[in-house]
Parts: structure tokens; sequence; C-alpha cells
């Protein structure tokens, strides 16, 4: 339990730095779990995000979990940009969305089914 604690905040630091290191200025995150599954949701207010950039976050999300290796791909995450932190947040959940609404808000949600 307290590794998929750690796995948890670990996605929500990842993304929000990734967020705050592209010019986000007011985030907001809820999670949400059950005893089946866990969901984050990230808001960015008045996002500055281009679609490229969304994109590419979002192919990142489509990864399958790749739960063999989920243990070991955890500790690697860094600072080194989206590519790599996204790819390996994108093994981590089952699944993601991410959303640029007409208001200019930016809506992640991302799910991990334990």
């Amino acid at each position: 339990m307290q590794n998929e604690t750690k796995k948890i905040n670990l996605i929500v630091d990842e993304i929000t730095s990734l967020l705050m290191g592209k010019g986000a200025i007011e985030i907001s995150v809820r999670i949400k779990t059950s005893d089946e599954n866990t969901v984050i949701k990230i808001t960015e207010y008045d996002s500055q995000l281009d679609n490229e950039f969304i994109e590419k976050m979002q192919e990142n999300l489509d990864l399958p979990r790749q739960y063999e290796v989920e243990d070991y791909y955890w500790q690697l995450t860094t600072d080194n940009g989206m590519n790599e932190d996204m790819y390996l947040i994108g093994t981590m959940v089952d699944s993601g969305t991410i959303t640029k609404a007409e208001d200019g808000n930016l809506y992640i949600e991302v799910l991990r089914n334990k």
C-alpha cells in the first residue's frame, strides 16, 4: 500500500512539475481512491500549452500500462523533460485523457487500477 501511495504521489508530482515548468501559474489536483482504482484529475487554469505539446502528452498517456516493469520504472523518473517522464507516467496508468477547453483550461485525468 505504501508503494501505491508513493506511485500516486509521483504521478501527480511529475505532471504538475511538467506544467509548472511550462509556465503554469494555477493548478488544482483532485485524487479519488477506491478499492478498485485511483482517479487523478489535474486542472491547469488558463493554459498556454499549444495543441502540438498537448497531443504529445496524450500520446504518452495512451501507452499500455506495463505491470511487469512498473516497480522498476517508477524509481527512474527524473527532471529530464516531458518525453521521458510522461512516457514513464504512461506506463504506470491504465488510461489518461487531456482536454483543452474553450475557456483555456487544461484538464488532465488519469486512471490507475489496483
